[in-house]
């Protein structure tokens, strides 16, 4: 529809044009070229489809993206519904990119998420991992989480008071990647034995109090054993059968609530002290450190 333009951006030679794109070429792509893309999301995939279907769709230039491999980088979603839909029509496309601009692309108006550019990245249980990274930048700033909900193995924490970018998540991660990767392997050990605690919750602790506390990694898992399996400390015991409970329970503690009943446990530990009876008040203790 529009002649081809060539030009150059540092030593990268790019051409644009318009044109358009059958459902066929489509199927194509994402077949043969899609190979660094996240998981699609379904719904956002139907309502293109539905708009390219009934004639609601508008071209607004935004553009379909190759890299200088002609990788696949940018479109997926738009793909997908234009093979979906089975219609033919005009996309901007761009090919010839620097590699390197892949993770600054917002693909679909969606911020790709940590566990996003793990997952591209081949990072073994990215999903964890991005979980425990978010988790110990909540508590090295000295915030709580507010709320938590399950996912099976992949429990992740939301609403974390954090002012941290992916970027800043994802370089802390390449910098510390061992003690991170040992967060995941033993707390998703721990998960396997009983379902007391996120691995969030135990990957996150661990990471913090080995890179900001500087306890060691012995010590950390002596506490967290303890807490999964039996304990003469009667703190840790205590702390157990609150989980235990909590497990059960209709209403359950907050993620506030639970990390500052942790700490408390954990300091009463590192400082050999032990208590009979386990108690915690939000509103004369509030947010406990982690010593």
């Amino acid at each position: 529809m529009t002649p081809k333009i060539n030009y150059k951006v540092d030593g990268y030679t790019i051409t644009e044009e318009v044109r358009e794109i059958t459902p066929q070429e489509a199927s194509e792509i994402l077949a043969t070229k899609n190979t660094k893309n996240r998981r699609p999301n379904k719904n956002h995939v139907n309502a293109l489809a539905l708009n390219m279907t009934n004639g609601t769709w508008v071209y607004n230039g935004d553009p379909i993206r190759f890299d200088a491999n002609d990788v696949f980088i940018d479109g997926q979603h738009r793909m997908l519904a234009l093979a979906k839909a089975n219609v033919t029509l005009p996309f901007k496309i761009v090919r010839g990119l620097n590699p390197d601009c892949f993770n600054t692309i917002d693909v679909e108006s969606r911020p790709r998420t940590l566990a996003d550019l793990f997952k591209i990245d081949g990072i073994p249980n990215y999903v964890s991992a991005a979980a425990i990274v978010k988790r110990y930048f909540a508590l090295a700033k000295g915030a709580t989480i507010i709320a938590s909900h399950n996912a099976g193995s992949s429990s992740i924490s939301r609403d974390i008071k954090s002012s941290t970018t992916v970027d800043d998540q994802c370089n802390f991660y390449y910098a510390n990647q061992r003690v991170v990767d040992e967060a995941v392997k033993y707390s998703m050990y721990l998960r396997n034995q009983n379902q007391l605690l996120t691995i969030a919750d135990i990957g996150g602790f661990f990471v913090h109090l080995y890179l900001t506390k500087h306890h060691s990694e012995d010590e950390i898992k002596r506490f967290f054993d303890q807490l999964v399996f039996t304990s003469e400390i009667s703190a840790i015991n205590n702390l157990r059968n609150r989980l235990i409970i909590d497990k059960g329970a209709i209403k359950k503690m907050s993620g506030a609530f639970k990390q500052n009943l942790i700490a408390k446990v954990w300091n009463y530990y590192i400082k050999g002290k032990d208590v009979k009876v386990l108690a915690y008040n939000p509103t004369t203790e509030g947010t406990i450190e982690f010593i």
